[in-house]
């Protein structure tokens, strides 16, 4: 693929990872009964340990909590249906056991809402949905402990769908930092920070993430796909970012050691540089060992550039006449 090719394309190329957004049904805690539910206490007392355990639900959640959920049981609900009364239970909720329920309850009905989405825009409202919900669950406080990474990268990853880039950022960061890997290699999240990175423009920040991933490949005894050096490439040269640019395109070259590579790399060299004879020589001489030196024009430059009168570079690197 040669530079004017990737330069068109460089905007195109996104990182080969995919991540499944999930669709499993989040289990909550047991909530009291509709009985007990519309229960009011009787002025404050202390709670029994068996009324801890219960959780920190006032009389007013309940009793918006209980009918929604026995509505959202239904199959076949619209959204419109129960709209109305999830953001009331939103404006109830208060504790940390409220909110973990209530955002259990909106992330169950963004699946059920997805599942009966016909079009993109009922889609992308589900996903927003369920996203919702789950960051009600992790600001909590009240997420298992042993489930909170989990929680983080499914956030990540809906924001990711939801094309929110920084918000998608901080969940893997979160997720990362919980040691949660969601059956990915360490390379394969950096290169997902990487795309965060990427979709916001940052295109310096994510390379340095990207080399990341490389070094993490390469430190686990792996060969990084050459689909990622093209990847790196594209964006350093679509960026006019230096010295990347060559390094992407040298090391693809060794890594990958093909005629099309080492002509890419080369003609890298020579598209960004004003090269003066001798480093157009040097730049020849290397096509020729890497065996890409086959067109009759640079023949021609090569035969007239090394003329005996020319200085040339013998192979330490020095120069002679």
């Amino acid at each position: 693929m040669n530079t004017l090719t990737l330069r068109k394309q460089a905007s195109k190329l996104v990182l080969a990872i995919a991540l499944a957004t999930g669709t499993a049904m989040v289990a909550g805690h047991v909530v009291p009964d509709e009985a007990q539910a519309q229960r009011a206490p009787k002025g404050k007392k202390k709670k029994s340990k068996k009324q801890e355990a219960a959780g920190d639900y006032s009389a007013e959640w309940r009793g918006a909590f209980v009918p929604l959920s026995e509505l959202l049981a239904a199959d076949g609900v619209a959204p419109s249906a129960y709209s109305a009364q999830i953001e009331q239970l939103v404006g109830l909720t208060k504790s940390g056991d409220e909110q973990m329920q209530t955002g259990q309850l909106i992330y169950n009905a963004g699946i059920r809402a997805g599942s009966l989405a016909q079009d993109e825009a009922g889609k992308a409202a589900a996903i927003q949905t369920r996203l919702r919900g789950m960051e009600m669950m992790i600001n909590s406080g009240k997420a298992p402990l042993a489930s909170a990474g989990q929680y983080n990268f499914i956030a990540y990853q809906l924001a990711s769908v939801a094309r929110q880039p920084v918000k998608a950022r901080g969940y893997l960061q979160q997720a990362m930092g919980l040691g949660y890997t969601g059956g990915q290699s360490q390379a394969d999240l950096k290169m997902a920070l990487a795309q965060t990175y990427f979709n916001t423009d940052e295109h310096a920040q994510g390379l340095a993430i990207l080399d990341e991933a490389f070094a993490a490949t390469r430190a686990a005894g792996q060969t990084p796909d050459e689909s990622l050096y093209e990847i790196a490439f594209s964006i350093a040269y679509r960026q006019d970012l230096q010295p990347q640019v060559y390094d992407y395109a040298i090391a693809r070259a060794q890594t990958y050691p093909t005629p099309e590579n080492w002509t890419n790399a080369i003609n890298v060299v020579r598209v960004l540089n004003d090269l003066d004879d001798q480093q157009t020589l040097d730049i020849l001489r290397l096509s020729r060992m890497a065996g890409v030196l086959k067109d009759k024009q640079e023949y021609i430059i090569y035969v007239e550039t090394a003329d005996a009168r020319r200085p040339t570079a013998d192979c330490d690197g020095s120069y002679s006449q």
